[in-house]
Parts: structure tokens; sequence; C-alpha cells
């Protein structure tokens, strides 16, 4: 967990520190999932849910920040990471 807390530190420097553009948005993204990944796993116990949970939880900050989150979206990808789920 506290590698976790790490890169959630990390992020909010370079949230706070440098003026947004492309290349910063990408480590912003970087960053915030791999504290998720680290965290998620803490959490669970396991690898295999901690990185299933990061990446429905990262691919919905990111949707929501490009502004194509709506309901279709939300269930469309809670369907995908349950067939990831399924397969893992």
């Amino acid at each position: 967990m506290a590698i976790g807390v790490l890169f959630w530190i990390g992020l909010t420097a370079v949230v706070l520190k440098w003026q947004p553009n492309w290349r910063m948005e990408i480590l912003a993204n970087g960053l915030l999932l791999g504290g998720l990944i680290f965290v998620a796993s803490w959490m669970w116990g396991t690898r295999k849910y901690g990185l299933i949970t990061a990446i429905g939880l990262w691919g919905l900050l990111v949707m929501k920040r490009l502004g194509v989150l709506d309901w279709i979206g939300f269930g469309a990808w809670m369907v995908i990471i349950g067939l990831i789920t399924l397969i893992n």
C-alpha cells in the first residue's frame, strides 16, 4: 500500500508543479494507474483482482475526463470488466 500512496504523492506533485499539457496528462494517468494497481492489490490481497479493479476504475476516470462517460458507456465498460474477470 505504501508504494501506491507514493505513486499518488508523485501524482499530486506533477499536477501541482507543472502546467497541463498532453505529456503531463500521460504521466499523471500513469501515476494514477500505478497507484491504483498497488492499492487495489493490497486491498484484495491478490494481484489478479487488484489489476482488474484498477483497470476498471482507471477506465471510468479516463472516460469521464474525455467526456464520453454516460450510462451506456458505463454499462458497456462493466460488461468488458466482467468478461475480463471471467477469462482470468
